[in-house]
């Protein structure tokens, strides 16, 4: 490892548990570490494999995903820098739960299941960092799995178009994506069909909440309206309590950590 990973190494190991720089795990995790580089759409983990080895991501973008009988790829959250993969398997000792693929071009740190599992057990406070992000981890999926149950798809939609636009300063209840996303990519994001995600986009540019056009999106947030409401009402919605961090684009730590099941 050269000088400047070694650099990048204490800064991203910090980064993820919260400790100094200097402290005592942070050293024994740089140490345990190995640079990687991987190019867009190589596999960094593979669904089903037993190795246990844990990456912490330090530049670029991955995504989690899973993949159904027929090759469908399913996403599960993007795996940004400051985020682990594959630590599940290690802590578990079972086989991976979902593949891990480079969106672009990266370097992750690779650590050894044994390595990286002693100093949990040597270091209480590297332990309770990890637990931590576990706790982030489920409320997420519990979250989530709520709004499968619950929300209709526009209004999954909704949430999810808002928590990727960026507040403009024109207006306050706007919300702009400067790269427009795929169709299919909104579909995996919000676990509908695609046709199901086409008929919600048209649903909600319909109803004044959507404008799209070919150089951006911009979504409409009403703070008096809550959850968006649905055009047919499904049943019942979260509280409002629990929609603003994602209605307003602010992805919070549990966000950044969705479902990262590696």
């Amino acid at each position: 490892m050269t000088d400047e990973e070694r650099k990048q190494a204490h800064r991203w190991w910090s980064h993820f548990s919260g400790l100094p720089r200097d402290h005592a795990a942070v050293q024994a995790l740089v140490k345990s570490s190995q640079p990687r580089g991987l190019a867009p759409a190589d596999v960094l983990v593979n669904e089903t494999e037993e190795d246990g080895t844990v990456f912490l991501v330090i530049s670029g973008l991955l995504r989690a995903v899973r993949y159904t009988a027929n090759g469908h790829e399913v996403w599960h959250a993007d795996v940004k820098p400051g985020d682990v993969a594959g630590d599940m398997a290690a802590l578990t000792g079972g086989r991976r739960t979902s593949s891990v693929v480079a969106s672009d071009a990266c370097v992750v740190l690779a650590i050894s299941p044994e390595a990286f599992l002693s100093v949990a057990a040597l270091h209480a406070d590297f332990a309770l960092a990890l637990a931590r992000m576990l706790a982030s981890r489920l409320q997420v999926t519990s979250t989530r799995l709520a709004e499968l149950a619950s929300l209709s798809v526009s209004t999954r939609l909704h949430s999810e178009l808002a928590a990727m636009g960026a507040p403009t300063l024109r207006d306050e209840e706007a919300f702009e994506i400067e790269t427009p996303p795929r169709v299919l990519a909104l579909s995996q994001r919000i676990y509908a069909t695609r046709e199901a995600t086409s008929r919600a986009l048209a649903d909600l540019e319909q109803r004044g909440l959507l404008i799209r056009s070919r150089s951006a999106w911009t979504v409409i947030v009403a703070a008096e309206f809550g959850a968006v409401p649905d055009a047919q009402p499904t049943g019942s919605a979260l509280p409002p309590a629990q929609v603003p961090a994602r209605r307003r684009g602010m992805r919070t730590t549990a966000h950044r950590h969705l479902l990262r099941v590696a």
